[in-house]
């Protein structure tokens, strides 16, 4: 009849949603405010790489471990190499990578990437006509990749992948000159799974 919507949907529509799993579990640990990006971050990447090995979350990194790097986060790959409590595989590339690169990262956002925090690249200044067009395809390819890894991974592995300043770079100098094997590996890994040919940003932009 009209006017009625199906039986229960009303309820469901009120129904509160369920806390995050990260958040659940930072309240259990008293992570306060300023730790929970970190926290949250570093509670994906334990899933990811757990889903990798097709292991429990636990034996990647125990929840009393993962509150611990929280609080006091690995700063670099020597203190990462003698951390204990650590599956093997957070200390090989990329995750040792990202482990060590998230004590650092800005953690504020906790959304999609900003529609943008784009400001004009350099080589909008330098280059003109052809050359122009092939600089924003390439920017314009990356911008994708960038986007992908952040619906995929996170926003803040997405910027430490692929910062702003470091799709410049790749439009000008190529991906094997701008970037370290472990964002060029993430690069291929998430172009190639969302069908995305990237072979031409290796080498630099030719005229």
């Amino acid at each position: 009849m009209g006017g009625r919507g199906k039986p229960g949907a009303r309820s469901r529509a009120l129904r509160p949603r369920r806390a995050a799993p990260h958040l659940r579990l930072a309240g259990k640990f008293r992570i306060g405010p300023a730790e929970l990006p970190l926290f949250r971050e570093l509670y994906a990447l334990r899933d990811r790489v757990a889903r990798q090995l097709d292991r429990p979350s636990y034996m990647v990194l125990s929840n009393d471990r993962l509150a611990e790097l929280a609080h006091q986060p690995i700063t670099s790959h020597g203190a990462l190499r003698n951390a204990g409590g650590l599956h093997p595989e957070l200390k090989r590339a990329p995750y040792a990578d990202e482990l060590v690169a998230l004590a650092t990262a800005d953690l504020a956002s906790d959304g999609p990437l900003p529609a943008d925090q784009r400001r004009p690249q350099p080589f909008r200044r330098r280059f003109g006509g052809p050359m122009a067009a092939r600089a924003e395809a390439r920017e314009a390819l990356l911008t994708s990749i960038k986007n992908h890894l952040a619906a995929d991974y996170s926003p803040v592995l997405a910027n430490t992948v692929l910062s702003n300043r470091l799709i410049g770079d790749v439009v000008e100098q190529g991906s094997l000159a701008a970037l370290r094997p472990w964002q060029r590996q993430l690069l291929g890994e998430t172009a190639a799974r969302h069908g995305l040919v990237i072979s031409e940003l290796e080498e630099p932009l030719q005229g």
